[in-house]
Order: C-alpha cells, then structure tokens, then sequence
C-alpha cells in the first residue's frame, strides 16, 4: 500500500479546502493536506519541507499567490506549484507560468485537479531522475577525467577518421602539445613520417568493417614529439562505438628509460659473462705465465749477453710479460683484479708520471698537468691508477690525428657531480677527480655508447686490443668510483674519474730491500699442486739460499710437516688445491707452529679469494703470475714482519 502524499494547501476558504479534499478522496488518491491561510504559516510549512506538491488560491485576504510562488522558487523550487482559483484572467496565468507555476485550473473546473496533481508529480519525478542522471554523468566524467589526468602513461582519444579528441596531461607532457594544438590534429602529429602510410590504411581498412591489426594488443613503436625528436613508445590501442560512432583510445608509455635499463643490462650481462670467463682461465692462465716468465728469467741469468739463445729467452719473457698483462686487463675490466688499496695523493702519482707520459704522448703533442693547489687523496691501488693514467694518455693521443694537446687535471671533488656512464646510483661524495682532455677527433654518441666494451675499438686492425678503456671503467668501479665522458665529433674528449676522496696523507711507503737483503736461510714449507709452478718457486727460493720442503697439495703437507723435526719458518702455499686448500692448511697447522708466518699465492680472480676468506685474514698475498725476485722479495718481506698480536 504506497504512502499518502503530503500536499501544502494555499487556501483562506474551508469550504474550498474541504472540496479539495473531497476531490482526492473521490478519485482514491491518497494523501494528507496541510491547510495554511497566512504567509507566516506559509513560509514555516516550506522551510519544514516533506511535500511533494504545492496547491494555492491565487487571492488571499492578506497574500497573494503569486508572492506564494515566488517564495516557493526560492525555497521549495524542485516542488510542484498548482494555482487553484476562482477567477485568474489570461494575463495573470501567462505570468504565473512564466514565474514557475506548474499549471493553473479553475475552481469552476474541479474535476481536473487531482489528475494535475498526477500529472505534475510524473513530472517531478522525471526531473528529479533525469537530474540524477545528469549529476552521475558529471560525476562519471569527473572521475574518468581525474583518472586521465591522474595516469603517468599518454592517453589519446581519436575518432573514426584519426582526428584527435583529448589527451591527458601525460600525453601533453610527453609529445609537447597543449590540448589546444593537438585537438583536431591528426593523430599523424604524433608519429614519425614512416609509419603514416600504414596508419591510414588501417583506418581505410576499418572503415570497410575490416578489423585493425593492433587493436587488443601491446606494440612497441616511436613516437614524434612536437620538437621533431623521436621516441620509444609501448601503445595499447583499443577500439569502442557509441551509436553509430567509432572512436579509438590509445595508451602510451614512454620506455626511453627501459630501454636504456635492458641496454645496461644487457651490456652488464655481456661484461658479467666475459669478467666468468676471464675468472675462469686466470687460475690456469696465470700459473702458465708464472712458468714461462720466471723460468725465462732465471734462464737469462744463466745466459752471457753474447750468447745466442738470450734473444730466444727475451722474447719468451716479453711474451710471457704480455700475456700476463692481458690477463691482468681481462680481470680489470671484469671487476675481479685483487687490489691493494692504499692511501695515495693524485697529485703526487701524475706528477711522478710526467717524465714516463711525456715520451708516450710524441714531440708534436703537449702534455699540460693542471695539478689541485692542495693534495688530493684517494684510497686505491697506486698501480690500477697508473694503468688508468696510462691507457686514457694512449686513448687521448691515438685520438689526435696530428699535433694537438692532452691535459691531465686533478682536482678535490664534493658530492656527487657528474653523471657516471651507466648512472648507476653511487655513495654519496666527496670524490676527488682525474681528468684527461685531448683536442682529437672526439666521438659520436653511437661510438661513446660503447667505448667500455671489451674488444670494441675504432682502430684499425692489429692496434690495439679494445681492452684498455674496458679495463679503465672495471678498475674504476672496483675502486668505488665512477667515469663520465664529454665528447663530440670535432671537439675532443674529456675523461673524467671520480674516486672516493679519503683525509690525510698517504702512509709512508717502504722501500724494497736490496738484492743482498732478499737473502735467508730459514725453512719454507712449499705447498703447490701445479707441477712447474712448484719447480719455479723452489729454484728462487734455493738460489736465494732458502731451506725447502716441498709438497704437492695440503694432506701431503701436513704428513710432511709432521715428520719434519725443525721449525717452520713460513708457509707458502696456493689457495686453491685438490682435498685441501690453503686457508684450511694454515688453520690447521697454525696450532703446532703457532710463530710460523704464511704467504698465500693465488692465480684466481678477487672473488674467488675473497671467497675463500683470504683478504679477510689479512694474510700476505701474492699473485700469478709473479717473477722468481717478486717472489723471493715477498717471502722475505712476510718472514722480516713483527709476530701478529
């Protein structure tokens, strides 16, 4: 059973007020009357509100109906107002209607009242849902503009014939067009000249009722910004109808970083399995150039200058001396070298190079040193640095076609001030900087894109490995660091190397002991499983007049350490062996011969022994390949140590 409506009754006569009410009760319309005669009960009525129409005699003794309405509109406008009078006239209903009234009858004419009322209910309640409506699409398209606006990704709307009706923010911000440049373009403003012709025969081919080949699916494309520059682009493209209308939206990304992410990923991957493989053979490798090198200088001092076979053992050595450099620029590069680091003063290492520099650069180019007023210290290894001085003078000079200049700068650093090559994120500063210029040829960003690739080179064949600038940019990273280049065709290069800058001076540096020095006569225990290895360092350390024994893995060295009745001066073992390998040697003979020093060797790359837990241990280190003096220093150098706390 519905609800009674509530009606507000304009009406001084009871009379009429009672026919009223007869009339909706002869026509079963059920509602409650509200019967008020004076415009102060009047207008408390409507500020109470619940009435669902409004019926008023036009002439009251003190109030007119047209006042009513008038009031009625500015409080009650959305309900119904039905003049009921006696008499009205034409002009006063024409301006009753005009003023808002919903209709107007005649007392003389009864019978229409009730379906009046009908009648103007239907109708507020289609304003009332047609105002809904209309406030739920205002609403719709807020939000769906607050979502266009609020999305990081270019959003396009277009019609049937490729016209552009909207974009976003996103999409102003990313192509360059304001809305009022862009609506009523082409969507052709948008793309590069190459992919116009496939676009309109797509949309001829839709408006045929053929399907597009891209609607539904994610492509990569370019875009044309309004600066005539392209893009890379991720577009979804979607096809919808309203009516007869067809309209496409599309939604575009800008992957310009991605992309440069997947190319330093890639270029990452491609130097993470090149740094495997040159860890891999460097064990190999270098026991092979510790053999070749040292057993070819031990060879040389046996050898007069007038023999015949000394050429042959020269070129074995340089040979062998090449090799290993090799090796020493694939692990670089790689990031694997096994460093150490010192505290050392940039200022001091380019100037002590000037003399070394000057010969490299030739007569007809001018090497200037612009050196910081104040020292510039930096915690790496002093010989990593030379080779990095080293290689960018050779880069900077094969650079320069004829005479021209190199400058080598050093200067203290603040926070982080330059963009590294691969902008990865870096510690915060201060770095000091190095900085190589050259007036050469300099480099188009296609060639500065690969500069550090292992291999790559611009130079002819036969000069040059495409290692030196691979192992500049590993031994700046493994350093902590990070190298920017400037560079443009025809006007130079600069290099610029920021390495942590540390306080205070470097640490003295010992001199090496004299060769009369490097002698000993205490007991080494020799543990090395490479065959010609293990011969090598025997015949050093006997020629400088060491006492040896000799084993060929870790197992076999603690039986003979067992039976051996003396002191054990020093262990000298490799790190990596079959069974046993050398820090689980020194642990387990560090109890029977608590003064005894070691000296690890290792030909594996840096991580392998960290792995191992050798730098850790601070324990000596020596790398493969080494010389049979470098050797015979080291053991010396290790056995003079003061005994550890």
């Amino acid at each position: 059973m519905n609800a009674p409506i509530n009606i507000l009754l304009l009406e001084d006569d009871l009379q009429d007020a009672e026919l009223i009410r007869g009339l909706f009760e002869g026509e079963s319309f059920a509602c409650r009357l509200t019967r008020v005669d004076t415009k102060a009960d009047f207008e408390a009525a409507l500020s109470q509100g619940g009435f669902a129409a409004i019926i008023s005699d036009y002439t009251l003794p003190a109030y007119d109906g047209l006042s009513a309405l008038t009031l009625a509109q500015a409080i009650r406008p959305e309900v119904p107002f039905i003049f009921f009078a006696g008499t009205l006239g034409e002009d006063r209903a024409v301006q009753a209607l005009k003023s808002g009234a919903t209709d107007y009858l005649l007392k003389t004419r009864p019978k229409r009242l009730v379906s009046a009322v009908r009648q103007a209910l239907r109708h507020a309640e289609e304003r009332v849902c047609r105002g809904r409506a209309e406030q739920n699409l205002k609403d719709s398209e807020a939000r769906l503009r607050s979502i266009l606006e609020s999305a990081n990704d270019a959003i396009v709307m277009s019609d049937c014939k490729g016209v552009i009706l909207l974009l976003n923010q996103a999409a102003e911000r990313i192509f360059g067009y304001g809305q009022a440049e862009a609506v009523g373009q082409p969507l052709t403003l948008l793309m590069p000249e190459r992919y116009r012709k496939a676009h309109a025969a797509g949309l001829e081919r839709a408006s045929l009722g053929g399907e597009g080949k891209l609607i539904g699916q994610t492509v990569e494309l370019w875009g044309l910004r309004k600066n005539g520059s392209e893009f890379p682009l991720e577009l979804s493209l979607a096809r919808w109808q309203t009516g007869p209308d067809i309209f496409y939206s599309g939604i575009m990304r800008d992957i310009t970083e991605r992309k440069r992410l997947e190319e330093h990923l890639r270029q990452a991957q491609k130097m993470e399995a090149l740094g495997r493989l040159a860890g891999g053979v460097a064990h190999d490798f270098n026991n092979l150039m510790t053999v070749i090198t040292g057993s070819s200088l031990l060879l040389l001092r046996r050898l007069g200058k007038d023999d015949a076979g000394r050429e042959k053992a020269l070129r074995i050595k340089d040979a062998g001396e090449r090799g290993a450099m090799l090796t020493r620029q694939l692990l670089a590069f790689s990031r694997q070298q096994v460093l150490e680091p010192k505290v050392l003063d940039l200022n001091a290492m380019v100037a002590g190079m000037e003399e070394l520099l000057s010969p490299l650069v030739g007569e007809d180019v001018r090497l200037v040193t612009t050196l910081s007023r104040v020292p510039v210290y930096v915690r790496a290894d002093p010989g990593q640095i030379e080779q990095i001085i080293m290689n960018l003078i050779t880069n900077a000079k094969d650079a320069l076609a004829g005479p021209g200049q190199i400058t080598v700068s050093t200067r203290p650093g603040g926070q982080k001030n330059a963009v590294p090559v691969d902008e990865r994120a870096t510690a915060p500063g201060p770095y000091a900087v190095l900085e190589v210029h050259d007036t050469g040829c300099g480099m188009d960003a296609a060639t500065k894109a690969r500069i550090f690739e292992p291999f790559f080179t611009t130079k002819e064949r036969g000069k040059g490995t495409g290692l030196g600038l691979a192992m500049v940019y590993g031994i700046v990273q493994q350093s902590g660091g990070f190298i920017a280049v400037a560079s443009e065709p025809g006007r130079g290069s600069t290099f610029t190397i920021h390495l942590p800058q540390v306080k205070g001076p470097p640490a003295a540096v010992s001199t090496s002991p004299p060769a009369a020095s490097m002698k000993g006569s205490e007991t080494v225990l020799l543990v090395e499983d490479e065959p010609h290895v293990r011969m090598l360092a025997r015949e050093a350390l006997e020629e400088a007049g060491f006492r040896l024994l000799e084993a060929q893995q870790g197992v076999e060295a603690l039986a003979l350490a067992k039976r051996h009745r003396g002191a054990i001066h020093l262990l000298l073992t490799d790190v990596v062996m079959p069974e046993m390998g050398g820090p689980e040697l020194a642990d387990r003979m560090a109890a029977a011969y608590p003064a005894m020093k070691v000296l690890f060797m290792s030909g594996y790359a840096d991580s392998t022994i960290r792995r191992r837990g050798v730098l850790k241990s601070r324990m000596a280190l020596l790398s493969k390949p080494f010389s049979p003096d470098a050797l015979v220093r080291k053991v010396r150098e290790v056995l003079d140590e003061p005994p550890r706390p």
